[in-house]
């Protein structure tokens, strides 16, 4: 009988010691280094409310990209409308990633799961802190190819709109033509960004599509 008692205690000991030592790896990785790291951290705030919009004659279309920070360490929500003469949508993507050297790497995963695309993009701060610029990169449904596209996004601050960043920058306008010359070509930029913006129409379009 003593050694059934003693093989019992034994085991429950045991038990006991695996989850006190599963508790406090819990509590050491998911809430004290956390809070160390974000107390020893001295560089760039990312944290907050960021936006940036896609105008042209067929569709218009908003980006809102919520992030929070902890050190290096990113998380948030992503939230993309879409709207043309036919539908409108929106998607909503969980956001994952880290900051690195003025740079944020961001992961985009659908909060729905029926949706097939995902994406991701490096973004430099720019402006002073106020501007995250830089390539988005998604999985194209219409052609089932990745795509990639300018970003620019605008820091939010106080929920007060300072300003609103287009995703894609608008070509630059051609100089005016000689009298006696013929009108220049449009510029090798411009007909990227016309592409990117297609593209990003296209996409979406054919995103919302596949959601409805």
């Amino acid at each position: 009988m003593d050694y059934l008692a003693q093989a019992v205690l034994g085991i429950v000991t045991g038990i006991l010691t695996t989850v006190i030592l599963f508790l406090i790896k819990e509590l050491w990785v998911k809430t004290i280094r956390p809070y160390v790291e974000e107390i020893r951290y001295k560089g760039v705030s990312v944290a907050g409310l960021w936006r940036g919009y896609s105008r042209d004659e067929f569709h218009d279309s908003d980006a809102t990209l919520f992030v929070e920070q902890s050190a290096q360490k990113i998380s948030g929500t992503f939230s993309f409308r879409f709207r043309n003469p036919e539908k409108q949508f929106v998607l909503e993507y969980q956001v994952t990633g880290y900051l690195w050297e003025g740079y944020l790497t961001l992961n985009f995963r659908p909060k729905d799961r029926a949706i097939t695309t995902s994406a991701m993009a490096l973004l430099k701060i720019a402006g002073g802190g106020n501007s995250l610029v830089g390539q988005f990169c998604f999985r194209n449904v219409e052609i089932e190819a990745v795509t990639a596209i300018h970003m620019n996004l605008a820091r939010q601050h106080d929920n007060v709109i300072l300003r609103t960043a287009p995703l894609v920058p608008p070509p630059a306008a051609p100089a005016a033509p000689a009298s006696t010359s013929p009108a220049p070509a449009t510029s090798a930029h411009a007909q990227d960004t016309l592409v990117q913006d297609a593209q990003l129409a296209q996409n979406v379009a054919g995103e919302g599509r596949n959601h409805g």
